[in-house]
């Protein structure tokens, strides 16, 4: 199985803002501990209430692991996130969706499988007060701190951990009965250092329930080296790297992994994360060829043809393939996942299908380390669109000019005339949500003729407006502009 995650170390200014934080982690099937990665969502990564990116992208995204960052403790044991209290007093008082958004988060189809809340961030004091509230209160049952983190996990059981961004205080005696205390109620624990090693190193070997380290290796902590890390820690923890988005390498990721044997990685957000292709640039460099493409199908629209398909982790593009003769599709189009914002790095709309034929597709998924097996197989035979008049189509006309022609847009040369200057319909711009139109006036008995271009059984499909409402004429054909069945006496009609 593979995570991914991002980590990153906060500033004071984006702490009060209330930023959340996003996590990948990707780890290889060799290995029988998942490594976490984690990143700090910050600018526009909110993953408290989920507001951006939009939780059906979250579920996609390729991300194992999401953190909200950050909650802050203050001196009286109240739990806040964003400026606002989310347990006081042992009751909780946060939005009362949160809950149900985590386990919306974790509920398949999804990426993501953990979701942790940071504590802490930098010149952040919830160590400060948390050290004050163990040494006068404890942590039994009846401490505050215990009080207000079992009502934070009654409320949002889906919690899975709390990281520790410890950048100021660094009590080892109050983190390690801190630590204890959200083990006792079912919390994993997890830490984010970027100096301090000893004291890391120390806390993880007093708790039980810290499972990883999300090393921070930018900004203060830029010249951490996570083989060396991850040697002071020793067995029984992950150590996993992070790097910032703006300045970050899938090479540099890669060397991590080279040196360490620790997949994953992590990164600190500088922008929204819209794109597949972040948690996809950390799974490839550890080496992963991303797993067939589930889910294609296909639509018909116009002359078009549209295919979607699921998103595949580690994917940096995706190869589309079509034939007429099935099993024997090639490549006619390559899928960025880094150019396009999901979900449309997950669709491609084929304008050449070929016309009354069955066409069949297939998709692969491709990273540098290689392409997937191709996806199971689709196929649709178009329609043959018979004619196509499109009034935004019509050119060089004047507001109110007459339409002696109106061209065929199929190609198909089934264009409509009317030699009768006094029966031509006009031209009206910017007449139905902005777009022109083609106005035909019954009292003028304005028509446009054709050759009826089909036989046998057909669908039309027209947008129109009418002024005189269905069916008020004497005839069934009197109404608003069509009508629906063969008119005795009439020739090429419908």
């Amino acid at each position: 199985m593979w995570f991914v995650c991002m980590i990153s170390r906060v500033r004071l200014s984006k702490l009060r803002a209330g930023i959340w934080v996003s996590i990948l982690l990707a780890v290889c099937l060799q290995f029988a501990r998942a490594a976490n990665v984690m990143n700090y969502g910050a600018d526009g990564n909110d993953y408290f209430q989920f507001t951006t990116p939009s939780m059906a992208f979250d579920k996609a995204s390729g991300f194992t692991t999401l953190i909200t960052f950050a909650m802050h403790v203050d001196v009286d044991g109240t739990l806040e996130i964003g400026g606002g209290p989310v347990c006081s007093n042992g009751l909780y008082l946060g939005p009362n969706n949160w809950g149900s958004l985590v386990n919306t988060l974790k509920t398949a189809p999804t990426t993501v499988t953990r979701y942790e809340v940071c504590i802490g961030g930098w010149l952040d004091t919830s160590y400060d007060n948390i050290k004050s509230l163990v040494a006068s209160q404890g942590t039994g049952t009846g401490s505050m701190l215990y009080r207000n983190f079992q009502a934070l996990k009654s409320a949002v059981p889906g919690i899975d951990a709390i990281n520790d961004d410890d950048e100021k205080t660094y009590d080892l005696k109050s983190s390690t009965n801190f630590a204890n205390l959200l083990g006792g109620l079912g919390y994993k624990f997890t830490t984010v250092p970027y100096t301090q090693q000893g004291f890391w190193v120390n806390l993880n070997n007093a708790v039980t329930n810290c499972d990883y380290i999300y090393l921070q290796c930018y900004e203060g902590g830029a010249g951490n080296d996570p083989g060396q890390w991850n040697s002071a820690f020793g067995h029984g923890v992950s150590v996993v790297p992070g790097q910032e988005s703006n300045t970050s390498l899938p090479a540099t990721f890669r060397g991590w992994y080279l040196e360490t044997g620790q997949p994953g990685g992590f990164y600190y957000p500088d922008v929204e994360f819209a794109t597949t292709y972040w948690s996809a640039a950390v799974i490839e460099a550890n080496g992963s060829v991303p797993a067939i493409p589930g889910g294609l199908s296909m639509a018909p629209g116009g002359n078009n043809l549209y295919l979607s398909w699921n998103a595949v982790p580690g994917a940096i593009s995706y190869n589309v393939k079509r034939s007429t003769s099935s099993g024997h599709e090639v490549t006619i189009a390559s899928v960025s996942t880094a150019n396009n914002v999901w979900p449309a790095s997950n669709q491609y709309t084929d304008s050449g299908p070929a016309s009354g034929a069955t066409n069949f597709y297939v998709v692969s998924a491709v990273n540098t380390n290689g392409e997937s097996a191709n996806s199971s197989e689709v196929s649709l035979t178009p329609p043959v669109l018979a004619a196509w008049f499109k009034a935004d189509a019509l050119t060089g006309l004047a507001n109110g000019a007459n339409i002696a022609l109106w061209s065929d847009s199929s190609g198909r040369g089934f264009s409509a005339l009317q030699t009768a200057v006094n029966q031509r319909p006009t031209y009206v711009a910017n007449s139905l949500n902005g777009l022109p139109v083609v106005h035909f006036n019954g009292a003028n008995n304005q028509v446009l003729a054709l050759n009826r271009p089909v036989q046998d059984d057909f669908t039309i499909f027209c947008v129109f407006r009418s002024t005189r409402g269905l069916n008020v004429g004497p005839q069934f054909y009197n109404g608003a502009g069509l009508f629906s069945a063969t008119v005795l006496g009439l020739t090429n009609d419908f």
